[in-house]
C-alpha cells in the first residue's frame, strides 16, 4: 500500500507500507528522501483539527478507524529543529529501557518528536578515531537504505533477516564489551578533580558521552533485530503448524476420496448385476404374464357380463319401486280423504250430542244451549267465541284450525278410546 504525505507544500507517496509499518519508519524514510537532517514529526489533518503521531503509532490503522473520514486525512511531515548533539540516534529507533543514565540527565519534551541524522557525524568519528583504547565499530551506512527499500517493497525475506540477525548478533557481542570499558572510563572520568587539572578532559568526557550514546543506539538496534528474529521464528513454527494440519486434513480428504470411489464401484457392480437380472427374468416371465393376462381377460369379460344382468335387473327393480311409491301414494290420499270423512262425521255426532238442531235457529236459543255446554268460569265474551266456533254452518276445518275448540276434545262414539281434536 501507499501512503500520501505533504512535505515543505510537495506532496510525496511513500510505496510499500502494510499495516505493521509505523510512524517511525515513514518518517526515516521521508527524511531519507528529501536527504535533510534534522528533528520531525508527522502530523494528521482531519478539517480542522490536527493530531501529532507517535513514534510507534502505525498510519494506516488509524486510517482503517477513521472510515468513511480517511479520504479527508492529510498527513504533513513537519521539521521542528535541526539535529541536537545529544540523543540524535536514540530517536531512530523503538523506545529501549536506557542501560546506564548520565548524572545529570537533561530534561526532555513529554511529546517525543522524530529526529533524524542521515549519515555519519564527522565530528563523532574524528574525535573517536583520536581514542586508542576506545574502538568503535560504526553501523552500516546502507542500513537507513535498506529500511527505507524495504518499506518500499513487501518487506525483506527471511534468509535476509537471518542474516542481519546474525550480523547483529557480532555487533553486539562487540558492542557489550566496548560499553563496558566505556563504563569504567566514565567512572573514572567522573570522579571529583581539582578545577584546574587536565583541561582537555572535559572535551574528551563530551566525545565519549556521544560515542557511548551512539553504542546504545546500535545495541538498542541490535535488540530491535533480535526480538525480529524471535518473532520471525514464532511466525514460523505458525506456519510449520498450519502447513502439518493442511496435511492432515489432505490425508483425510485423500481417504475420503479413496473410499467414495470404492463405493461408486460397488454401486456400479450391483446395478449392473441388477440389469443383467431385469433382462433374463422378462424373458422367463413372459410366457407367464401372457397366460395371466389371458385369465385377466376372461376375469374382465364375466365381469361385464354380471354388470349388464345387474343392469337389467336394476332397471326392474326400478321400475317396480315406481309402481310401489305411485300405489303409496295413492293410498296416503285415500288416508286423508277418510281422515277428513271421519273428523265431519265426528263433529256431526258432537253437534247432535249437544242438541243443536240442524235448521237455523235463532241467536238467543244458541246462547241458551250453549251456556249449558260452557264450562264453569267461562266469561261471556268466551261463550260468544264459542257460539261462533259451533256455529253449524262453520267447516270442520275452521273448528280445527281454532285454537279454543282444541281445549274441549271431541270423543268419537265409534273410537271411544280415541280422542280427535
Amino acid at each position: 500500500m501507499e501512503l500520501k504525505v505533504w512535505v515543505d507544500g510537495v506532496q510525496r507517496v511513500v510505496c510499500g507500507l502494510s499495516e505493521e509499518t509505523s510512524c517511525q519508519d515513514v518518517v526515516i524514510a521521508l527524511a531519507q528522501a528529501i536527504g535533510q537532517t534534522g528533528r520531525y514529526v508527522l502530523i494528521q489533518k482531519l478539517r480542522d483539527t490536527e493530531r501529532q503521531l507517535v513514534a510507534n503509532e502505525r498510519p494506516l490503522e488509524s486510517l482503517a478507524k477513521l472510515g468513511q473520514l480517511s479520504s479527508e486525512v492529510q498527513f504533513i511531515l513537519r521539521r521542528t529543529g535541526p539535529t541536537s548533539s545529544e540523543g540524535s540516534d536514540l530517536d531512530q529507533l523503538p523506545a529501549i529501557p536506557k542501560l546506564l543514565e548520565p548524572e545529570a540527565p537533561k530534561k526532555r519534551d513529554t511529546k517525543k518528536a522524530l529526529s533524524f541524522n542521515l549519515g555519519p557525524s564527522t565530528s563523532i568519528h574524528t574525535h573517536t578515531k583520536q581514542l586508542k583504547k576506545v574502538p568503535k565499530d560504526p553501523l552500516d551506512p546502507r542500513e537507513p537504505s535498506a529500511l527505507s527499500s524495504s518499506l518500499a517493497q513487501v518487506g525483506p525475506s527471511k534468509e535476509d533477516i537471518f542474516r542481519q540477525v546474525l550480523q547483529q548478533k557480532g555487533k553486539l557481542q562487540a558492542l557489550q564489551a566496548h560499553l563496558e570499558a566505556l563504563e569504567q572510563q566514565v567512572q573514572v572520568l567522573e570522579q571529583p578533580r581539582p578545577p584546574g587539572l587536565f583541561p582537555d578532559l572535559q572535551e574528551e568526557m563530551s566525545h565519549l558521552g556521544e560515542a557511548y550514546r551512539c553504542n546504545e543506539a546500535e545495541l538498542a538496534h541490535g535488540e530491535y533485530w533480535e526480538s525480529e528474529y524471535h518473532a520471525e521464528v514464532q511466525r514460523e513454527q505458525e506456519m510449520l503448524r498450519q502447513l502439518r494440519e493442511l496435511h492432515t486434513s489432505l490425508d483425510e480428504h485423500s481417504r475420503r476420496i479413496h473410499e467414495t470411489g470404492n463405493q461408486s464401484e460397488r454401486l456400479e457392480q450391483n446395478l449392473r448385476l441388477q440389469v443383467e437380472t431385469r433382462k433374463n427374468g422378462l424373458r422367463y416371465t413372459r410366457a407367464s404374464m401372457e397366460e395371466s393376462l389371458g385369465q385377466m381377460r376372461g376375469q374382465l369379460d364375466s365381469a361385464q357380463h354380471q354388470g349388464s344382468e345387474l343392469a337389467l335387473s336394476l332397471e326392474e327393480t326400478e321400475k317396480a319401486l315406481k309402481v310401489v311409491v305411485d300405489l303409496l301414494q295413492a293410498k296416503s290420499n285415500e288416508v286423508d280423504e277418510l281422515n277428513k270423512e271421519l273428523r265431519q262425521c265426528n263433529l256431526q255426532q258432537f253437534i247432535q250430542q249437544t242438541g243443536v238442531p240442524p235448521s237455523h235457529p235463532s241467536i238467543q236459543s244458541d246462547d241458551t244451549d250453549l251456556a249449558h255446554l260452557m264450562p264453569d268460569g267461562q266469561s261471556d265474551e268466551d261463550s260468544n267465541h264459542s257460539v261462533l266456533e259451533f256455529n253449524p254452518r262453520t267447516t270442520a276445518k275452521q273448528i280445527l284450525g281454532n285454537p279454543r275448540s282444541l281445549q274441549n276434545p271431541l270423543v268419537s262414539s265409534l273410537h271411544p278410546e280415541g280422542v280427535y281434536v
